[in-house]
Parts: C-alpha cells; sequence; structure tokens
C-alpha cells in the first residue's frame, strides 16, 4: 500500500549525536513503501530553526525530480519576527509545501499568545500548519488557535501522546483540525478516532528519526479497519495536503 510520511526529519539525532541524513530517510522511505515524505529538520527542533530551514530548503531542492520529499517551514515562536522572514523566504516555492510551529525547545509549552502571533502573519500563505501537541494543554492552545482562524488548516502531531483523546476531541469540534497518528500507541486509538471524525482527517506519520520507520507503519496495518480507510490514513489524505503535486 502507498504511503505519504506528513511528520519526519533529517538531521542529527538529540543525545546520540548521530546524523539521519537525506539518503538514510529515502532508504527508510524504499523499505517501508513511502512514496513521499514531508520533511522538517531535528537542528529546527533543539538547536537552530533557521539553520535548520536552510537543510530542509537544500534538499528538497537537490532532490526535485528525483524523489518525492516535500518541505515543511519551521517556525518558533520564541523567535516571531525571523520566524515572519522565515516564510517569507521559504513559502515561495512549491516543493515546501506546511508550516511547523515549534516552542523554543522540545520541553517548552505552547504558548497562546507567542503562538497567535505567528499564526497571524501565516495567513497570507495557504500552507497547512503543523503543531506538535505534547499534552492536552497544548491540544488547548491549537484548538484556541482553529477557533480564531477558521479559514486555516491545523494539523496536530503526535495527537498530544497520552492525551490523544483530547486531540481527537479537539478536532470533533473544529473541522479545521486534523490529526498526525503518531505519539502514543493505543489498541483502541485508531478505532477511536475513526468513530469520532472518520478517516478523512486522519494522516499518516513516521516521526523518523526518533523511532523506527516500521511502528506506525505496522500500527495502522494491525488496525482493525478496512481498506479504504487505511488507503485514507497512509495515503488519499496525504495527497491532499501536497495539493496533488505527486
Amino acid at each position: 500500500m502507498r504511503i505519504i510520511d506528513i511528520n519526519c526529519r533529517i538531521g542529527a539525532i538529540p543525545v546520540l549525536g548521530n546524523q539521519f541524513t537525506a539518503e538514510n530517510l529515502l532508504g527508510s522511505m524504499q523499505k517501508n513503501e513511502v512514496k513521499a515524505a514531508v520533511i522538517s529538520s531535528t537542528i529546527s527542533d533543539t538547536v537552530d530553526f533557521m539553520a535548520g530551514n536552510r537543510l530542509v530548503y537544500q534538499t528538497v531542492e537537490k532532490y526535485a525530480g528525483k524523489a518525492n520529499l516535500f518541505g515543511a517551514v519551521t517556525v518558533n515562536t520564541a523567535f516571531p519576527d525571523e520566524s515572519v522572514e522565515e516564510m517569507r523566504k521559504y513559502l515561495f516555492n512549491e516543493r515546501m509545501v506546511a508550516v511547523r510551529v515549534v516552542a523554543d525547545n522540545r520541553k517548552s509549552p505552547l504558548l497562546h499568545s507567542t503562538c497567535r502571533a505567528i499564526i497571524n502573519s501565516q495567513r497570507r500563505y495557504a500552507a497547512p500548519v503543523l503543531i506538535h501537541a505534547k499534552n492536552a494543554a497544548d491540544v488547548e492552545v491549537i484548538e484556541l488557535l482553529a477557533a480564531e482562524f477558521k479559514t486555516m488548516r491545523f494539523i496536530i502531531l503526535g495527537m498530544g501522546e497520552d492525551d490523544w483523546k483530547h486531540a481527537v476531541l479537539a478536532a470533533e469540534t473544529n473541522t479545521n483540525i486534523s490529526l498526525e497518528l503518531s505519539g502514543r500507541i493505543s489498541s483502541d486509538k485508531i478505532d477511536y478516532t475513526l468513530k469520532t471524525l472518520g478517516s478523512h482527517r486522519l494522516f499518516y506519520g513516521s516521526s523518523l528519526p526518533y523511532v523506527d520507520g516500521a511502528l506506525f507503519k505496522a500500527f495502522v496495518e494491525n488496525a482493525n479497519i478496512d481498506d479504504g480507510e487505511k488507503a485514507d490514513i497512509f495515503f488519499n489524505n496525504g495527497k491532499r495536503l501536497l495539493d496533488n503535486k505527486l
């Protein structure tokens, strides 16, 4: 079954220090039948979001016409002015297809005021907004943003981790919120989400390189859902996100 991965990264792996290169990613994609990926950089998560964006842009340009790699421009809520400039710099390119919002560091909570300042500037672009939610508090911030910016598309990466049901309920209330299924693996997670939202609002993401590329693939494959629903999660929803650029 064809797969589009909307949540993977390249760059140095924190703590280990190993490099997860574009070539490593392409090898994992081939192994796991992933036809296209939306990438960001681990550098953007931990050190320098602008350096991470340069790496992502250089990578998608390098592989244009060779591999289906697309980029997400990372913006950091601690640097609103620089973030606005990063969007202006990169979102003109058709292979840069999303904006990914991060807090000051991976452990920092999302703050509505700082997120709002960046999201308000992003309205001029059609790109969807990807935000990782670590818990219910982060989900609530995204819910507030989605309620205010109703014409914008939000995708909650990681589904709030242990608080994934909060993410499902937020998406049920706000039709401009969709979910990406990585995060906590729970036996009823996919079934509950599909019964609440349907299969058209759940995206596949691997969370590479932080976990094995096959983990969430197997999670979907082993779910008690039909092939059409699996096709939506694995491919169809991602294809719409990419605006049929494949």
